[in-house]
């Protein structure tokens, strides 16, 4: 970075260098090194849970700082080799395969099933609600914020239109 504005890179030249153009040629996705077979243990394991322990995961996922996930964020652009911001089928069974983890299709085709709830894939807030709970404890206080957020009437109980 130069002092001086008119030596500085303009946006063109700065989208046109070759650490711009490396992430976007996707080598900053698709590091299978990363994976372990926790994460697939981790998916397995969430598309058990019901309907309200996802909601609460999702909502407790969507307020977790950048530190608290980076691990998590890793392992997620390990698996989207395309950088798409989506994982398919394929790219978990590619990942599973990279790391020696076996899975059934059909278990599979469960935790597509519990975890794309847009159609396009798996997005990167449910990857990280689906391997928080594995990865990290809770607090109270963090706890009666989601449950807040559920309790949308403020009755004290959270119905299932919530969820």
């Amino acid at each position: 970075l130069d002092v001086n504005p008119r030596k500085r890179f303009s946006a063109e030249q700065a989208l046109k260098h070759k650490w711009t153009q490396e992430v976007k040629q996707g080598k900053a996705y698709g590091n299978a090194e990363v994976l372990t077979g926790s994460v697939f243990d981790g998916l397995a394991q969430y598309q058990k849970h019901n309907k309200l322990k996802k909601a609460v995961l999702q909502l407790l996922a969507k307020d977790l700082s950048e530190l608290e996930i980076q691990e998590l964020r890793m392992k997620f652009m390990a698996l989207d080799s395309t950088g798409s911001g989506f994982l398919s089928a394929a790219d978990l069974m590619r990942g599973m395969r990279e790391c020696g983890y076996e899975m059934l299709e059909s278990e599979l085709t469960a935790i597509m099933e519990s975890l794309d709830s847009s159609g396009r894939g798996v997005g990167y807030n449910e990857f990280v609600a689906s391997l928080i709970s594995r990865r990290m404890q809770f607090e109270k206080a963090q706890l009666l914020e989601v449950f807040k957020k559920l309790d949308t009437d403020s009755t004290g109980t959270i119905s299932i239109s919530a969820l």
